[in-house]
């Protein structure tokens, strides 16, 4: 998760640098935006791991 939030942090700083005044406003939602995706993911897939977990406990 640490990574992608790297990751999103440069994306969002590589916009700021390249637009003007206009798109520096929006790039803080931008990271917003993709920090929720983030997290969403990492929890669809940790709850992907623990049900497998669970099913494979029951056998």
């Amino acid at each position: 998760m640490a990574i992608g939030a790297l990751i999103a942090l440069a994306i969002s700083w590589l916009l700021a640098v390249a637009g003007g005044d206009r798109t520096q406003q929006i790039v803080g939602w931008a990271l917003l935006a993709m920090v929720l995706v983030l997290i969403v993911a990492n929890l669809y897939r940790a709850g992907l791991v623990a049900r497998a977990r669970m099913s494979s406990a029951r056998r």
